[in-house]
């Protein structure tokens, strides 16, 4: 692989970001006749040269002319720049002039933004992270973690035959011999020594002594496209890194944390009620939870649980007391998964799979309580599609089925002939369907109102929104509506002026003085439906394992003509930060002295405003 740098007008560098623009035109000069498929262009801003994009080359095809180079592609790659290809034309003929272009021709190399992936990649260590790493009294936290992460992704821990030469070359024999053995556990670069014009023109203008000569060989074998990425906190080679453009593939310790935290965040822990985040590691395979599994799928399910690689991955359960009745497994997938056992097949796609789901009937709504996390390690991973595939003739699979189908799964086809597919779409919302069936996805036109809700019942409903300082163990008890996604809000009112969709900021009021800091917005939902019972047998079955009320007092509140309307909603996330009423006064969203009023309507910019001020709009 070689690199090439090019100038460009800055305007064209997003349209080259967002795939719009996927060729890029240029005279056919010596030069340029070099560049074939595989070789990277850097096409930097003529304005800035801080601004730029790196991109591989796919193809290349050579016109004789401006026009014919231009005429197939020109409003593909141009949108909304020029309104004709003479326009278009017109620009182009400022750049060579027409003997340039008679004697070489135009060419044009279809072009696509470099990305590269951590999972599978090639890791070049720095010297210094090494002794870090390998030191056996001075290895950093950062290092550390990201050893761990090589593991998980799992990456190819590289080393330059330099770094051993540097090492066998100290004089501390214990330390010397210790080191090279250690280093017998990573793999080595066989590393391309061809110079490189260019790179050298960069690298000559640095100060050269023993130390960054070695420092240059590790550089160049990321340059040259040998390895994926660097990692070291040396700061000149990172200054060495930005000036070839390279910037981005080499990473301090932090930034590759950062980077793999971002890239494949872990799955979303929970601090409240049973279901919780283990390694497959601990959980009793012999278990017999897991009977009917092994049934299912049989030898095959034996083999993959007792993947020791298995062992530090991580799934759900639900502990009942001291009995194991719920287990959820979730893996992630990239564009390079194959589907040829899914028919029809899946096109490529980042997507998430419900490996294993299984729940024993409780009555406490502890599947919901799964697809709370289903849905909330979709978000964090950014997936665009969610899958899960079943055994339907299976007597105990058919009620996970219609849960599953009235959260939005749709059945798309057969794996291996014998397992049906569902597939949850993420980020698109069906008008012809309820909030329910969209959940998490939120409708386009959506409006945002306040829920004020008495301290004595906010957590005992919204569980996971627990204010600091509040007594985890009053929540210990196992009961339907804390495990629920759906919840249920008693109200007086005859009319509700929400419509199905709407967001709903949860507000718990305050129970001490001043209210102003003890007042709380905690979390967000979504407005499913508002029931106006005609019978008190309908009010408690609309009620049911959804309220924080007894039958009794619900009963009571039906007699006496109090509270008999009920407002559904669908719990879709609490704030890291909650925001206080004081921030509310300060935000001009509510009038001093006062607070919130039920089904209060906010503006979009109040909206965001509180979620700004939640921990920088991150929902838990």
């Amino acid at each position: 692989m070689n690199q090439y740098v090019m100038k460009i007008r800055e305007k064209f560098i997003q349209p080259v970001k967002d795939g719009i623009k996927k060729r890029e035109y240029r005279l056919n000069d010596e030069t340029r006749k070099k560049i074939v498929p595989g070789d990277v262009l850097v096409l930097v801003s003529t304005q800035n040269d801080d601004e730029y994009v790196r991109v591989r080359v796919d193809s290349r095809e050579c016109f004789p002319n401006w026009e014919m180079a231009l005429r197939k592609y020109w409003e593909e790659d141009f949108k909304g720049l020029y309104s004709s290809l003479n326009e278009a034309l017109a620009d182009c003929y400022r750049f060579y002039s027409k003997q340039e272009v008679d004697r070489y021709g135009i060419v044009v190399f279809s072009i696509q933004e470099e990305k590269r992936d951590l999972k599978n990649s090639f890791v070049l260590l720095d010297t210094n992270i090494i002794l870090q790493r390998e030191s056996h009294n001075n290895v950093s936290y950062e290092v550390a973690e990201m050893y761990k992460w090589f593991d998980s992704l799992p990456c190819h821990k590289m080393v330059h035959p330099a770094t051993r030469t540097e090492i066998a070359g100290y004089k501390d024999a214990t330390i010397r011999d210790n080191m090279l053995v250690k280093l017998d556990s990573y793999e080595m670069v066989d590393p391309n020594e061809t110079s490189s014009p260019d790179f050298d023109s960069i690298i000559n203008k640095y100060p050269k002594n023993e130390n960054s000569l070695i420092d240059n060989k590790l550089l160049f074998q990321l340059y040259k496209g040998v390895v994926d990425y660097l990692i070291t906190n040396d700061g000149e080679m990172l200054r060495k890194a930005q000036d070839l453009y390279v910037r981005e593939f080499v990473l301090t310790a932090v930034e590759f944390l950062h980077r793999s935290e971002t890239d494949y965040p872990r799955l979303v822990s929970y601090k409240m009620l049973q279901v919780k985040n283990v390694l497959f590691g601990d959980v009793n395979f012999d278990d017999h939870f897991f009977d009917s599994l092994k049934d299912d799928y049989g030898p095959g399910f034996i083999t993959w649980f007792a993947n020791k690689r298995k062992a530090n991955e991580h799934a759900y359960v639900f502990m009942n007391g001291k009995d194991l009745q719920g287990f959820l497994y979730l893996k992630f997938e990239d564009e390079s998964e194959p589907y040829g056992d899914i028919a029809p097949s899946f096109s490529p796609m980042k997507r998430m799979k419900i490996g294993t789901f299984k729940i024993v009937s409780t009555g406490l709504r502890v599947g919901e309580r799964f697809l709370k996390y289903v849905f909330d390690n979709a978000i964090s991973h950014h997936v665009k599609e969610i899958y899960v595939t079943l055994f339907e003739n299976r007597q105990e699979v058919v009620a996970l089925r219609d849960l599953l189908e009235k959260w939005g799964f749709v059945k798309w086809g057969t794996k291996n002939g014998s397992e049906s597919v569902f597939v949850k779409k993420m980020g698109a919302y069906c008008n012809d369907h309820d909030p329910k069936f969209n959940f998490p996805n939120l409708c386009q036109n959506h409006r945002y109102f306040f829920l004020p809700i008495f301290a004595q019942y906010h957590t005992d409903l919204f569980p996971d929104s627990i204010l600091t300082g509040e007594n985890v163990t009053l929540y210990n008890e196992n009961k339907a509506h804390r495990y629920a996604i759906e919840k249920v809000y008693v109200t007086n009112r005859k009319n509700v002026p929400m419509n199905p969709g709407d967001v709903v900021l949860i507000y718990r009021n305050g129970d001490r003085y001043p209210k102003r800091y003890s007042s709380v917005v905690t979390g967000i939902a979504v407005f499913q439906e508002a029931l106006f019972p005609k019978t008190l047998d309908e009010y408690l079955a609309d009620c049911k394992n959804i309220t924080v009320f007894s039958k009794q007092e619900l009963i009571d509140f039906y007699n006496q003509s109090t509270y008999r309307a009920i407002i559904k909603l669908l719990f879709l996330s609490s704030f890291n930060k909650k925001v206080l009423l004081n921030d509310l006064y300060d935000l001009c969203i509510v009038s001093e002295n006062n607070g919130p009023r039920p089904f209060e309507l906010l503006t979009e910019e109040q909206f965001r405003c509180i979620i700004n001020c939640s921990n920088g709009g991150k929902l838990k």
